[in-house]
């Protein structure tokens, strides 16, 4: 390389542990051994979608000099070495591997880390509901202890009852002291997605001089979770389902690709409708509005979740994806 590009970062999405794609990929890695390239300046990753955060990330902390201590917890023994839908690597592996770009450190020490990362992957064997429960008490005692937590929930077959979140409602847990949440399709998508999150949030609160500033940056930070939480979550566990099946039972099986002129329209009509229902119900949960406690270079204060609006559509004629702005109302005080 001769400094045109400060770094290059070349993705992989929707891999298998054994595919061409990853024949291709070797030659790749002995190529980039054979130039001596490093990591920082040549990454290769197993994911698409959460690249452009994860780099805004990297050169926030480079810009500011902060490399975060990532404390990193399973929610079973077995979660690190299974491989989950769509990856080529394992769910340790795929961690790890969001360390490419140097900036930052892992942490076995739940006192000295700057935040922890759990990891939650699970099925629909009857286990499951076990350790979803195990889960619910760690985010729980996090939360308690102040320790701040970005929780990664994954589920084996994209189902609303294989994740944590429902639980975490039902438990009143308070959501909005998460300082990120992800639950995409992918592993490497939701990993990548919640590192960068907490660690811009984090990164943006260190260099924060007053209680007004951290206020804002919080305020930001937990709309981004809303938004996450509102996609990854309620759509794509639950109301995603709800339209592909009326799409289909009117006769249209494919839909990955509508049409523009017939059912684009009732499809956006069906996902505004359905998620409208979803917010009437989550916002007004204790979980959703139970006030959390933010610290600042002023003191402490509180934020509370008043109200919320969401605008959601389709950017294009398929239902994968969703273009969602949430928009919450909050409440603050100084404690």
């Amino acid at each position: 390389m001769k400094g045109v590009l400060t770094q290059l970062v070349l993705g992989q999405d929707d891999g298998e542990p054994y595919s061409i794609p990853n024949i291709e990929k070797n030659k790749l890695r002995q190529f980039i051994a054979g130039q001596q390239l490093s990591d920082s300046q040549v990454c290769l990753t197993h994911g698409a979608d959460e690249i452009a955060l994860s780099l805004l990330a990297g050169i926030q902390n480079k810009r500011t000099g902060f490399r975060p201590r990532i404390l990193v917890r399973y929610n079973d023994s077995r979660t690190a070495d299974c491989i989950m839908p769509y990856m080529a690597i394992s769910i340790a592996d795929t961690v790890a591997e969001k360390d490419c770009s140097a900036w930052r450190r892992r942490n076995n020490s739940e006192d000295d880390a700057d935040f922890t990362l759990m990891v939650s992957a699970n099925d629909n064997e009857k286990d499951s509901n076990r350790s979803r429960a195990k889960t619910v008490k760690q985010l729980t005692a996090n939360q308690l202890a102040g320790r701040p937590t970005a929780l990664v929930d994954l589920s084996k077959h994209f189902q609303a009852q294989e994740t944590v979140l429902p639980l975490l409602i039902q438990a009143n847990y308070p959501v909005n002291a998460l300082i990120a949440y992800a639950g995409w399709n992918t592993t490497s998508n939701a990993v990548g997605t919640a590192l960068a999150q907490a660690s811009l949030y984090l990164s943006a609160r260190q260099q924060a001089t007053s209680r007004s500033e951290v206020m804002g940056l919080t305020a930001a930070n937990l709309s981004f979770l809303q938004n996450r939480i509102m996609e990854d979550y309620f759509y794509l566990k639950e109301d995603i389902d709800v339209v592909n099946h009326a799409l289909q039972r009117a006769g249209y099986t494919n839909t990955a690709d509508l049409d523009l002129e017939h059912n684009y329209r009732w499809a956006n009509a069906m996902l505004q409708q359905s998620l409208k229902k979803q917010l009437a119900s989550y916002k007004n949960t204790r979980s959703f509005r139970t006030p959390v406690q933010f610290s600042s270079p002023e003191g402490v204060f509180s934020l509370m979740m008043q109200d919320m609006t969401v605008d959601v559509s389709y950017p294009w004629p398929r239902t994968f994806e969703v273009w969602l702005h949430a928009a919450p109302i909050y409440a603050a005080s100084p404690d």
